[in-house]
């Protein structure tokens, strides 16, 4: 996907929060507390460092965390980009990696998942 396709994508592209809500047992608070907790460490600069550092088994390891959190917190669009990502690493693919992509669809979720706690 494009990032040309991004700007067509909307909160909801990016944080499902009726089915994040529902995952916590309906607890709207808690979930908005693990959207901060998401703000607060969301991986990518360990996932760009290990790459940096050619340490793609780590690469690999912090994007299946990424993965993770997005699909327990109900992020399709991170979701989807890490499973990528992850899958391209563990295959052993160290070159042409979108790694630009990963992170703008962290900084994306990231600033939607603000709007939802400023509410």
């Amino acid at each position: 996907m494009s990032e040309a396709n991004d700007t067509t994508k909307t909160l909801e592209d990016y944080i499902n929060m009726a089915e994040g809500v529902k995952r916590v047992a309906n607890n709207k608070t808690l979930y908005l507390r693990l959207l901060k907790n998401f703000i607060a460490k969301p991986h990518i600069q360990e996932l760009l460092g290990a790459v940096e550092q050619s340490d793609f088994k780590t690469a690999a390891l912090e994007a299946h965390t990424i993965k993770g959190v997005a699909a327990n917190l109900s992020f399709p669009e991170l979701y989807a980009v890490m499973q990528t990502l992850e899958s391209e690493l563990k295959e052993g693919k160290t070159e042409g990696l979108d790694l630009a992509r990963a992170q703008s669809c962290v900084e994306t979720t990231i600033k939607y998942a603000g709007q939802l706690i400023a509410g």
